[in-house]
């Protein structure tokens, strides 16, 4: 999951929708979710927010920290 999402951070920063990041990989939506809340407890250059939720599923915010 986290290659999906670096591969999203061409700008540095992106949104993303558990749904859409589930279908993409094949995986349900409550395991995005569960991933998406811990990568900010991994030493990653990652900062994961949850951005908004809805019936239509939880927005994520994700930001690249550590441009170099």
């Amino acid at each position: 999951m986290l290659e999906y999402i670096e591969g999203q951070l061409c700008a540095g920063e992106t949104f993303a929708k558990s749904r859409h990041v589930a279908g993409k990989l094949g995986i349900s939506a409550k395991k995005v979710g569960a991933v998406m809340g811990s990568i900010e407890d991994l030493e990653s250059d990652l900062q994961v927010k949850k951005w908004g939720g809805s019936s239509d599923g939880t927005t994520w915010y994700i930001k690249r920290v550590n441009q170099e």
